[in-house]
């Protein structure tokens, strides 16, 4: 049995490798494991800052994962499904260590030869917690004390999310150093208790906390909104402030930023949204600036509107750096906020803008479970590794070779592309579905039997074929045919040599 395992799978590979794919030189192409497919290496883009690292082979993922996690690791493929698993890590680009993340599916974009693919699912693995410092950045101006259209105030919805067991949970997970500092700006930033920002200490026990949220967060003091420079002050000056700086490095913490608002950036009466566009530049210049810090020890930027969006649909430019009306504010742009802009809703284009800059995320959320989940967010574990599940919109795209491109949307820049090789001619067996998931698996190996059987046969047919048909038609036309060659004559006997001293001999009678 076990020769004939071997013969099958020298007979597999020998296919795989003569598909008829052109191979670009040096890319050292590896089988995938149950199909008919090859992988390259993969390509990376000239301005990352991380590296994500495709496991090709099942010795890749054994020599980087637990033995637990290297079946689910190793790169699949079904083309009569149409689907693509392959599995990734995010590793720094010069040590090669892995930088843990909380990514999540929509911080990630798929393509296959340039097309971002839809139906694609990711699965992180392997969740750990890491040393975080969250900043809280409140919003303090009188409009956080009115009350929304579901009765409630702003300002409770807000304090109800923050004394959330689960938010407090999030915050101080128990199994790593983490800390909270809270912080509230209108026209100028401060401490939640009043006092100035630079003298702000780090909360390290929840009792802290939750006294801190209990006795302060209620006093509003009130005034314009000095949203831009607020963040632009907490993601640069306030991380250097000696005593958050010494936190950060003892601890070796991740800076996490959450700013909240309920409305715009607004310094005086007459402002527009038009007013904002130069503003907003500027605080975009600063919020990069800040993440010149290697991954892990820059500021990573989460914006929360509290309310209802005023521009529902948009896109932010691909130059995240530049700023126009148009690109802020779309109709509104000669609209004044106080009084009138605001009153429709949050500036969400703002906020979105500024989390992209700042690697993180933006949300808008109206009620305080809403709140909380953002929270919680901020607060995610980190993963060791992940997989991505995609599935192209035809078996067609599988028919010659292809480029699958994984590229990170949050936290930092980061892309890896590596080429497939379909046989041209032949597949494996179809995948199998599980009742209730969305993905094949590779059927069992006596499935590849089943095909490969009849094609051994077949070549092992071939392999004799030739001397088989020679020997039999010699054994049947040797006996069959006459002889064309006439039979030998009869020789005379051959008479011994005559001894020269012996009498002659009479001739013989007759």
């Amino acid at each position: 049995m076990k020769r004939v395992v071997a013969s099958l799978a020298a007979v597999a590979l020998g296919l795989g490798l003569s598909s008829g794919c052109t191979v670009e030189p040096g890319k050292s192409p590896v089988p995938i494991e149950w199909s008919m497919y090859r992988l390259g290496k993969e390509t990376y883009g000239e301005k990352d800052e991380v590296r994500l690292k495709i496991f090709r082979t099942r010795e890749d993922c054994r020599a980087a994962l637990d033995e637990k996690d290297v079946e689910d690791c190793v790169p699949q493929i079904d083309r009569s499904n149409a689907q693509v698993r392959l599995s990734f890590q995010v590793v720094d680009k010069t040590s090669a260590d892995v930088i843990r993340m909380p990514l999540e599916g929509d911080q990630v974009v798929v393509k296959q030869q340039g097309a971002v693919q839809q139906s694609f699912e990711m699965i992180p693995h392997n969740p750990v917690r890491v040393p975080q410092l969250f900043i809280l950045l409140i919003d303090g101006s009188s409009s956080m004390n009115e009350t929304d259209s579901d009765g409630k105030k702003r300002i409770d919805k807000l304090y109800s999310a923050l004394m959330r067991q689960s938010v407090i949970g999030s915050f101080y997970p128990g199994d790593v150093k983490t800390g909270v500092t809270i912080l509230r700006f209108s026209k100028t930033v401060m401490h939640i208790d009043g006092g100035e920002a630079s003298t702000a200490k780090v909360l390290e026990r929840p009792k802290l906390y939750k006294s801190m949220v209990h006795g302060y967060l209620m006093n509003l003091p009130g005034g314009y909104t000095h949203l831009y420079d607020a963040v632009g002050y907490t993601v640069k000056e306030f991380l250097q402030t000696p005593q958050i700086d010494e936190w950060i490095s003892i601890n070796a913490a991740e800076p996490t930023v959450v700013a909240l608002t309920d409305g715009f950036n607004n310094q005086q009466g007459d402002d527009t949204c038009a007013t904002n566009v130069k503003r907003l530049e500027a605080t975009l210049e600063t919020i990069n600036s800040a993440q010149n810090l290697p991954v892990g020890q820059r500021p990573t930027l989460y914006t929360i509107g509290l309310g209802t969006k005023v521009r529902k649909k948009y896109t932010l430019p691909d130059n995240s750096m530049r700023v126009s009306k148009r690109d802020l504010c779309g109709k509104n742009a000669n609209r004044r906020i106080n009084g009138d802009l605001e009153r429709d809703g949050i500036d969400n284009v703002s906020l979105e803008w500024m989390a992209r800059v700042g690697r993180g995320e933006s949300y808008t959320r109206t009620t305080s479970k809403g709140l909380a989940s953002v929270f919680e967010a901020a607060a995610a574990m980190r993963y060791e590794w992940f997989q991505v599940f995609y599935r192209a919109p035809s078996t067609v795209y599988h028919r010659q070779s292809f480029e699958t491109e994984i590229q990170l949307a949050a936290f930092a820049n980061g892309r890896a592309a590596i080429k497939v090789y379909p046989s041209d001619w032949m597949d494996a067996p179809s995948g199998t579905f599980v009742k209730g998931e969305r993905w094949s698996k590779p059927r069992p190996f006596r499935h590849t039997l089943v095909v490969m059987m009849p094609l051994l046969a077949m070549l092992i047919l071939v392999a004799f074929w030739a001397p088989a048909s020679f020997n039999a038609r010699r054994a049947v036309f040797r006996r069959a045919a006459k002889s064309s060659t006439p039979p030998p004559q009869a020789q005379p006997p051959v008479q011994p040599a005559a001894d020269p001293g012996a009498p002659p001999q009479p001739p013989p009678a007759g």
